[in-house]
């Protein structure tokens, strides 16, 4: 099993497959790959790392359009690498997993998703990143404040940023 189709989730999937491991599933909690690049869509999303960094070793990337490019061509690389090493079919999308346990007795790993089902494997692989879950920093009064907030992660879509002091903290 592995969890999350964002870059570790494909990285580690196509590494199985090239050495001749086929029999994995991939638990997405978001209706397409991608992780980061997929769920992030505030304004000017990039990568704050020079391109490259996003290419893997078997699917390099040599056009990148920008040193720093944004989510947007960074989640087509990935969703064409998908496409490349036919990994939709392995991904398990909408699937949000909410505990995984290691049973001794049986030594296996048992997987829970949010729905109830729980599956069984013999590895399990955490590909859900480290920026996943919003953290909303708390500074001195903050409860006080009126204006609007909200976390990179969750962007409003809906609220007009234009002609506004914006303050980002964290």
């Amino acid at each position: 099993i592995i969890v999350g189709a964002g870059i570790s989730g494909i990285g580690s999937a196509v590494y199985l497959q090239k050495r001749g491991f086929n029999n994995y599933q991939i638990f997405e909690r978001y209706p397409k790959p991608g992780g980061t690049w997929y769920e992030n869509s505030y304004p000017g999303v990039a990568c704050d790392v020079s391109s490259h960094w996003f290419s893997f070793s078997f699917n390099r990337n040599m056009n990148w359009t920008k040193k720093f490019s944004g989510a947007k061509e960074i989640y087509e690389y990935l969703y064409d690498t998908c496409k490349k090493y036919n990994l939709f079919s392995k991904i398990k999308y909408d699937t949000k997993i909410v505990k995984a346990s290691w049973d001794d007795e049986l030594k296996i790993w048992k997987v829970e998703t949010e729905s109830g089902q729980v599956y069984t494997a013999n590895c399990l692989i955490n590909g859900t990143g480290a920026l996943n879950i919003p953290k909303k920093p708390m500074f001195k009064n903050h409860e006080k404040f009126q204006g609007k907030q909200f976390h990179s992660l969750d962007w409003d879509h809906e609220y007009d940023i234009s002609n506004k002091k914006v303050a980002v903290v964290g």
